[in-house]
């Protein structure tokens, strides 16, 4: 009697294990899937989300550098007229001694910033574009008050008619830091240069009186 008794106690005590160590196999399987699915998705989002940062970031390095290479150049495939306006104006400002620096070709209006005044606008007709060429005198002022250093720029318009496919000089100015000589000024100090749109030499001593304070 007792060792059936204890024949029946082995076999229970054998079939409570095998069923502990079966729940225990099925539960690591479903703890292992889960995670398997969760961190695929996870993955996935983090490289849409790197690609398209670098997608971003290389489209504004080449905008930036588009800009800066339009105000620097000639404009590229221009018309043989205008090009011989522009080309025109930058020897005479070289030749005439603005040759601080780069002699500038910019497309429109310079920027309202550059000398904290704002040149008179030039009033376009239907079809026609501004163009804008700058030299810079090497005749420096120096305010020892404040330490700046001021300088003239020569600033040349020229307009370019898309309609006629001509080009013209429009006008010329001149400008410092808050000082401008244009239209009438530029017609009391100089009459005859601003009658034929020609660019006063950078060393004229009335031009360099006028611009020092």
């Amino acid at each position: 009697m007792k060792q059936r008794t204890l024949f029946f106690c082995l076999i229970l005590t054998f079939a409570i294990m095998f069923g502990a160590t079966a729940c225990k196999s099925n539960d690591e399987g479903t703890v292992e899937t889960t995670a398997e699915i969760t961190t695929v998705p996870s993955i996935q989002e983090t490289t849409v989300k790197e690609t398209t940062a670098t997608e971003t970031s290389d489209t504004t390095a080449t905008t930036v550098s588009t800009t800066a290479a339009t105000e620097a150049t000639l404009p590229p495939n221009s018309p043989e007229p205008l090009q011989i306006e522009i080309n025109a104006a930058r020897d005479e400002l070289i030749n005439k001694g603005w040759t601080n620096g780069d002699v500038e070709i910019i497309e429109g209006e310079p920027d309202r910033n550059r000398w904290n005044i704002i040149p008179n606008p030039y009033n376009l007709k239907p079809g026609e574009i501004l163009y804008t060429v700058i030299g810079h005198s090497p005749y420096t002022v120096i305010v020892p008050s404040v330490g700046d250093v001021l300088v003239v720029s020569a600033c040349v318009r020229i307009v370019y008619d898309t309609q006629t496919n001509q080009a013209y000089r429009a006008e010329i100015f001149y400008m410092q830091l808050a000082r401008s000589m244009q239209g009438v000024n530029l017609k009391g100090a100089f009459p005859e240069q601003a009658e034929s749109k020609e660019i006063v030499p950078a060393n004229n001593e009335k031009l360099i009186h006028y611009f020092t304070p």
